[in-house]
């Protein structure tokens, strides 16, 4: 049988995320309050009611948008993809970017150029929004992935000159604050909130490359409003006997979590084993995957207890690297695109061969040196390569 969250179920909106963010009575508009900060410069914040001009000035800015080359408009349902380390503007970009109907994935600014060529591909992106610092790299990228200079836009805290003739997002993708007053977020009517995809997140690639998870709009209301559904069940506590609060995401020494807790409101789950049988408590649950009849297998082992759960570990063939969860399927791909290599297959061992990093990541075909090569039955030669990440 399901388990169900013991909180009752709440109802989901189905509007644009921006509307239901910020609605147009909402004291956001007018809040002073800095809520991102620079915290190398504190002086440089943004509270709600700076924020939200910007937001409707980068909507504006992409439905009108047309690239200099002649190419096509930016429509409502096409990607834009952000490239940046963590800044107070990318919070701007995602509200802007999603508000204004189109779609939000964001790069990790440590991807190799080939890793971006992989996600500008995949997504079709028709913009990239790019901090000064990774200019090179996206560029690179843009030129492999057939995306012209023009749809490049450098964005950041600060106004920034061009670069390899990349413009700041305030020359040439922005409205002006006065333009922007008289915008209005597209409204999502009916079931238009459950089929509208506000994010596209890559996962680790689990059975192969990357691959985009979709997020529409009503899946970001819903958690927002689970997330504030538990976190009213505790403010009387904090209300009676503690201080404002303040949350933060801290970890115990070694990474030993305790439980994870109970299901969020309008949630429900299966443990299940390998077979696909549900398990008493206290049995491990884990399977990846979709189930035909709609139950998402979410890799998870955990263990059950009641209405609590642990989860205690991750049922994937993945390697950690630097905090960093790596898929055999791209080293192994990496490795075939040497003339000299046939097969490939990548395990993790807890041995290290002579010169062996535990990195995947970077491979060069000067650096992978045959350590022995004993031959297999079908003429095949395994070969222990040397990695440096």
């Amino acid at each position: 049988m399901p388990r169900y969250s013991p909180f009752a179920p709440i109802p989901i909106p189905t509007s644009n995320l921006l509307t239901f963010l910020s609605p147009p009575e909402s004291p956001l508009h007018t809040s002073t309050k800095p809520i991102w900060i620079n915290s190398e410069d504190p002086s440089i914040s943004l509270s709600t009611g700076a924020a939200l001009p910007w937001t409707k000035r980068l909507a504006m800015g992409l439905e009108r948008f047309q690239v200099a080359s002649g190419g096509s408009r930016v429509k409502r349902g096409e990607v834009v993809l952000v490239l940046s380390p963590n800044q107070i503007f990318v919070a701007v970009a995602y509200l802007g970017i999603v508000g204004s109907g189109r779609v939000f994935s964001g790069m990790n600014p440590n991807y190799s150029v080939q890793e971006m060529v992989y996600q500008m591909k995949n997504t079709e992106a028709k913009i990239i929004l790019v901090h000064p610092s990774l200019v090179d790299n996206a560029l690179a990228a843009a030129k492999q992935a057939d995306i012209s200079p023009d749809r490049l836009f450098q964005f950041s805290d600060t106004v920034n000159s061009n670069k390899n003739d990349v413009r700041d997002w305030n020359n040439g993708l922005l409205a002006t604050t006065q333009e922007s007053h008289s915008y209005q977020w597209p409204e999502l009517t009916g079931g238009e909130g459950a089929k509208t995809i506000a994010t596209i997140n890559y996962s680790s690639g689990t059975t192969g490359l990357p691959k985009g998870a979709c997020v529409s709009h009503r899946n970001v209301i819903a958690n927002v409003l689970q997330s504030t559904a538990i976190r009213g069940v505790l403010q009387k506590y904090f209300a009676e006997r503690g201080p404002p609060q303040r949350w933060i995401g801290l970890l115990p020494l070694y990474h030993v979590t305790g439980s994870v807790g109970v299901l969020d409101p309008n949630c429900e789950c299966k443990p299940l084993d390998d077979d696909g049988n549900e398990v008493a408590d206290g049995e491990p649950a884990t399977r990846e995957t979709m189930l035909p009849n709609g139950w998402l297998r979410t890799g998870d082992i955990a263990i059950a207890r009641g209405d609590w759960f642990w989860i205690v570990d991750r049922k994937k063939e993945l390697i950690k690297v630097n905090a960093l969860q790596v898929a055999p399927a791209e080293p192994e791909a990496a490795l075939l695109e040497h003339d000299g290599i046939d097969d490939a297959a990548v395990v993790v061992t807890t041995k290290n061969f002579p010169g062996h990093t535990s990195s995947p990541r970077r491979m060069q075909s000067k650096r992978i040196h045959r350590l022995r090569r004993p031959k297999s039955k079908n003429g095949l030669s395994p070969v222990f390569p040397n990695i440096h990440g």
